[in-house]
């Protein structure tokens, strides 16, 4: 059985799919999660179902993240980085599909992010 006790998670795109799953998986195993999300609603809702799933696990949404917004990736990594303690495990699982080339307002492709 792994186990993640002491460990902190961060999973983006967790509100569904494969992001939730493996987020209630790190979760499950005795790691705190932290929820990567565009939706922070959608995040505390999750992060309260995941917490009340597994008794005793540690679940929390961070502030938004849209990482098609280079401002919003920034507020977030520096919202992370005033955590105390370290981040052990990053699972970078957001995404989308999308056919149209389009850019940000940075100039960075959709596709690329």
């Amino acid at each position: 059985m792994v186990d993640l006790k002491g460990k902190v998670a961060l999973v983006t795109g967790a509100t569904s799919g494969i992001g939730q799953v493996t987020a209630e998986y790190l979760a499950e195993h005795g790691a705190t999660v932290i929820l990567g999300v565009r939706n922070t609603d959608a995040g505390k809702k999750l992060a309260q179902e995941i917490m009340a799933k597994y008794p005793g696990s540690k679940a929390e949404c961070g502030p938004p993240l849209d990482l098609m917004k280079q401002d919003s990736v920034k507020a977030f990594a520096e919202a992370i980085n005033k955590r105390p303690g370290s981040l052990d495990i990053l699972v970078n699982n957001a995404g989308l599909g999308y056919t149209k080339k389009s850019f940000t307002e940075q100039g960075v492709g959709m596709l690329t992010q």
